[in-house]
C-alpha cells in the first residue's frame, strides 16, 4: 500500500478515536509507535507521523496513548520524553507497551508508566530491580502460527502470578500494586 493512502487511512481511524473519546467510548489510545523488527525508512517516518498526529490529539482532548516502541533503553525513552515536552503531555498519560528491562528502568527514572510481560521471570526481575511504582503486567496474543505464545497468553499470567506467590518470590501486597493499584492509578481521570 502506498504511503499516502496509509495516511488517509489513518486520519480516518483517528477522526473515528477522537469521537468515540469525545463520547466517553474510550479513555486512550493504543498501540502506537514504531516497529521493533526491521523495516524500510519508510514505514519508520510513517510511524512517526502517527505518534505525532496522537499526541496532537491527546494534547487537545486528553486521555492516555499506549505506545508500542523498539527496545533501545535510555535512548527509546529519551526520544518519547523529548515528544511529551513539545507535545506539553504529562508523563503519566504515556504508557510504555511491554518495556525491556533496560527500557522499564529508563521509563520509571522519568515517570513514566510501563507495561512489562506477565512472565514471571520478567517481573520478579523488574521488582528486584525496584520497578515497582510505574509498572503493569500485561499479556499479548500473537496469532501467529509460526511463532505460538512467543509473547505472553492471556490466559497464563494467573498462573505465573500464582507460581510466584506460592514460591515466596513476591509479596501479595506487591501483586496487588501491580495488577490492580497502578492500573488505577494510571486509568483514571
Amino acid at each position: 500500500m502506498n504511503i499516502e493512502k496509509v495516511l488517509n487511512i489513518v486520519d480516518e481511524v483517528l477522526m473515528k478515536l477522537r469521537k468515540m473519546k469525545d463520547n466517553g467510548e474510550i479513555d486512550g489510545f493504543g498501540e502506537f509507535g514504531r516497529p521493533h523488527y526491521k523495516t524500510l525508512p519508510e514505514s519508520f517516518v510513517v510511524n512517526e507521523l502517527v505518534i505525532s498526529k496522537v499526541l496532537e490529539m491527546v494534547t487537545d482532548i486528553g486521555g492516555f496513548i499506549h505506545l508500542h516502541l523498539e527496545q533501545a533503553g535510555r535512548a527509546t525513552v529519551a526520544i518519547i520524553d523529548n515528544l511529551a515536552r513539545n507535545f506539553n503531555i504529562k508523563r503519566e498519560q504515556i504508557i510504555l507497551h511491554h518495556a525491556s528491562l533496560k527500557v522499564a528502568e529508563a521509563a520509571a527514572e522519568l515517570g513514566y508508566p510501563i507495561t512489562i510481560t506477565g512472565k514471571k521471570e520478567v517481573f520478579i526481575e523488574a521488582i528486584n530491580r525496584g520497578i515497582i511504582d510505574n509498572v503493569m503486567l500485561e499479556s499479548d496474543y500473537i496469532d501467529d502460527p509460526k511463532r505460538p505464545g512467543i509473547v505472553m497468553y492471556p490466559w497464563k499470567m494467573r498462573g505465573e502470578i500464582l507460581e510466584a506467590l506460592e514460591g515466596g518470590l513476591i509479596s501479595e501486597d506487591i501483586i496487588a500494586k501491580i495488577t490492580i493499584d497502578n492500573i488505577g492509578k494510571y486509568m483514571s481521570d
